[in-house]
């Protein structure tokens, strides 16, 4: 019901607020952040680089629900939310009518990126996914981000894939910050 900065901001606090009590993602995310910078980064570095990382998780999901509900969706202006890199290839990819694997990673908002990707395919697609553990969260989040897209399991996912593949329907697959198939939160499509 806010407006998009508004809503913005508050994924942020939440972000921000789940950080404060998770201490264990917190460790974790120290630990990988000291690993994959080694010296060069700081006990301190890796900590502010940790709260702005649970900053944007936050911002990312509030964009992502917000961006869910915008009535602009059905009406082709949600393209006014992006600016294409290379508009030429965009334009052959989709031209394409032949089925795509899109794969994609936990950067900035990929959850309105796959959504967005979605609608320029017309809903023709599916996600490769693992569920959320809590039953609640993964119905809201499959209404939120799949809608009357695709779903299908991380563990034994490539036969499926595989169907979608055959039956003209792309694919999009999220990869783990260790390059493996779907990371914590589930893709739309």
């Amino acid at each position: 019901f806010l407006p998009w900065n508004a809503a913005c901001a508050l994924g942020s606090f939440y972000g921000l607020a789940a950080w404060t009590v998770m201490g264990t993602a917190r460790r974790a995310g120290l630990v990988n952040f000291r690993r994959a910078f080694g010296t060069s980064m700081s006990r301190a570095e890796a900590g502010r680089a940790v709260r702005a990382v649970f900053a944007s998780l936050g911002r990312s999901l509030a964009e992502g629900i917000r961006f869910s509900a915008a009535p602009s969706r059905a009406g082709g202006s949600w393209k006014s939310f992006y600016d294409a890199e290379d508009p030429d290839l965009e334009a052959r990819i989709l031209a394409d009518p032949r089925p795509k694997v899109f794969v994609t990673g936990h950067l900035g908002s990929w959850e309105v990126a796959m959504q967005m990707v979605g609608l320029a395919l017309g809903g023709r697609g599916a996600a490769v996914a693992r569920r959320v553990d809590n039953p609640f969260l993964d119905a809201l989040a499959r209404r939120v981000r799949y809608g009357d897209g695709a779903f299908i399991e991380k563990r034994g996912a490539v036969v499926p894939a595989l169907a979608a593949l055959r039956s003209g329907r792309s694919v999009a697959v999220l990869l783990d910050e260790n390059g493996g198939r779907s990371g914590p939160f589930p893709l739309f499509f």
